[in-house]
């Protein structure tokens, strides 16, 4: 959890996101130890704002493996991971 105060988000200061998440499935391997969680999710880029990485914001992150479609986009996306971030930045896509 973050700590510190929250500041409010005022309509006028909204702006759609970057990304549509269309579809997210989730799945969780309990231990008492160490719990996995491991999420499958279908992303998809909002043409009608401008081109960023995708960022997935998380507290304790532990990146075990991103899949994408081509062994060389899954070898960059596991180096995108940010632990400092605490979260996974996949860098900007390409053009269609």
């Amino acid at each position: 959890m973050r700590e510190g105060q929250t500041q409010p988000v005022r309509r006028e200061d909204y702006t759609p996101p970057a990304y549509w998440i269309r579809r997210v499935e989730l799945t969780f391997d309990l231990d008492p130890a160490k719990t996995i969680v491991g999420s499958k999710m279908t992303v998809e880029r909002n043409a009608a704002q401008p081109m960023q990485p995708l960022r997935l914001s998380g507290d304790g992150l532990n990146l075990l493996r991103a899949a994408k479609p081509t062994p060389s986009q899954v070898k960059a996306a596991m180096a995108d991971f940010d632990a400092a971030y605490q979260g996974f930045v996949a860098g900007t896509p390409p053009t269609d």
